[in-house]
């Protein structure tokens, strides 16, 4: 046999053997590192790297290659040994030589064979992707029984058109509050805005006093997930061949979204973000849907707020956020025009989130300072709102977009109870039903910041969501949140031709 012939299959058995020494490794950190499932994995996997937090790959890298070289050393040496032949004729004699070679050679495949039913076993029990193949191979018709395409129906402005503020609270679950006040830590670590629900409008899961808000269903468990359903009404159904949004020229061009909507009525908007506004499609989706003015880390750069190569965590942390939102809000004001400024908070990100200048020590935990310190700069930025002019006119909205993707701070809290924060400060209307023991998903937001603006929409409900304002039930209480939550998460050939393919032009 030649030389390229014996060494083919020790190749070939090093590749599955490295294969499989990576699922060993990276799985069950990835498991214990990132509360997801798998298709949130998935979608990650997919998404270019642009505007991903440096720290979080270089951490990920530096806690798996290790693990990954370890489990490789037995593989190189046995290889070696089954191809080096001067190696084993010195460590035995060379008839035995050659029958130790010729053993390694048949026993490899087997150890390889061994490795992979291994490392699929570990893949399995840490991600479930067995469980993510089902669903998406199930296929939903939630779309066509209960879609309602908001180019159907009327959805009337007031006469008096409000400005909106909205912020979207990166990871701000209420399982940071003490048990007393509904939340699972030891302490409270979000006092004011725990305050500020009971002071304004919330909705909760829970009894009156007791904060609580929406559970994320599949397909709404990222951020920009949780963006596009809080936004326009449906989970994120695009089928993974798609998730890489900022590759495609059109994002769900078949949607008519919250931006839209204002759009179509005047309103000048902007999303500001302290990253790259690229990453997850976040920028197509807000210039397409509602033609928003982008303000992102090189915005940032480009007007001097940070230096020209500034870069923290995921670009800049929110204290310059919320110096940058009272700016803008101030410009926006003075066009003349109802403004919707919509921003995204990140210090609260996994992992254990960024300390900046502001955070304070009182706690052990990392992320339980950040938490702290998120709600403080929150609420400043409440009260630094009411002194403005344009504060009478102006909804705002706080809502966290997802739960937070590793463990610190939530343990083992079970999944269900770990709901997000809402609260709605000069809302137009008044709710018509109970604001209490409501069982709803970020989706619900969509009609229901239209409402709180002051809007009507005929028959109370937009895509899959409900104004919780009108009293009626979600579709989670229509139909069951488990129900919910698996249609979510399955495969909807509706979705894909009316809500993911551009329309062909005449």
């Amino acid at each position: 046999m030649t030389e390229r012939k014996r060494r083919w299959p020790l190749l070939l058995g090093g590749f599955f053997w490295l294969i499989a020494s990576f699922l060993l490794v990276v799985c069950p950190w990835y498991a214990g590192a990132f509360k997801v499932t798998f298709r949130e994995l998935i979608y990650t996997l997919t998404t270019p790297m642009t505007g991903v937090g440096a720290d979080i790959v270089a951490d990920g890298v530096a806690a798996c290659l290790p693990g990954i070289l370890w489990w490789m050393l037995p593989y190189l040496l046995l290889a070696f040994l089954a191809d080096y032949n001067r190696v084993t004729d010195i460590l035995w004699q060379k008839l035995h030589g050659t029958i130790v070679r010729r053993v390694l050679r048949r026993v490899l495949p087997l150890l390889c064979a061994a490795m992979v039913i291994a490392g699929l076993v570990a893949a399995e029990q840490n991600t479930q992707f067995v469980e993510y193949l089902q669903s998406v191979s199930r296929q939903t018709t939630l779309y066509e029984d209960y879609y309602v395409d908001p180019k159907q129906v009327s959805v009337t402005p007031p006469k008096e058109k409000k400005n909106l503020i909205c912020i979207y609270l990166e990871s701000m679950e209420t399982t940071y509050a003490d048990e007393a006040n509904g939340g699972h830590y030891p302490v409270q670590l979000m006092p004011r805005l725990t305050q500020l629900a009971r002071e304004e409008l919330t909705f909760t899961d829970k009894e009156a006093g007791i904060l609580g808000g929406h559970h994320n269903p599949e397909c709404t468990r990222w951020t920009m997930a949780a963006l596009l359903a809080t936004s326009s009404g449906v989970p994120f159904s695009i089928p993974v061949e798609q998730n890489v949004m900022n590759m495609y020229q059109d994002f769900a061009p078949g949607l008519t979204t919250f931006g839209d909507i204002l759009a179509r009525d005047g309103y000048v908007q902007e999303f500001l973000c302290g990253s790259d506004s690229e990453f997850g499609g976040r920028r197509n989706y807000f210039t397409q849907h509602g033609g928003y003015e982008i303000f992102d880390l090189f915005t940032a750069r480009e007007t001097g707020y940070v230096a020209p190569d500034y870069y923290v965590f995921w670009g800049y942390e929110d204290s310059y956020l919320y110096t940058i939102a009272r700016d803008e809000a101030t410009r926006l004001y003075e066009t003349g025009k109802p403004f919707n400024l919509t921003f995204l908070t990140v210090d609260q990100h996994h992992w254990d989130g960024y300390v900046c200048s502001d955070c304070g020590t009182e706690y052990d935990e990392q992320a339980a300072n950040v938490i702290a310190c998120a709600d403080r700069q929150a609420a400043d930025f409440i009260d630094w709102c009411k002194q403005q002019p344009f504060y009478e006119d102006t909804v705002i909205v706080l809502v966290g977009d997802h739960p937070r993707m590793d463990e610190a701070l939530v343990g083992d809290t079970p999944y269900y109870e770990r709901t997000m924060y809402n609260a709605i400060l000069n809302p137009q209307k008044t709710p018509a039903g109970e604001t209490t023991h409501r069982v709803f998903t970020p989706m619900d937001m969509f009609p229901t910041m239209l409402s709180a603006l002051g809007y009507d929409i005929e028959g109370s409900r937009l895509a899959l969501g409900t104004d919780l304002f009108s009293g009626k039930p979600t579709l989670a209480e229509e139909i069951g949140y488990d129900r919910l939550n698996e249609e979510c998460g399955s495969y909807s050939p509706w979705f894909v031709e009316n809500i993911c393919r551009p329309k062909e032009t005449p």
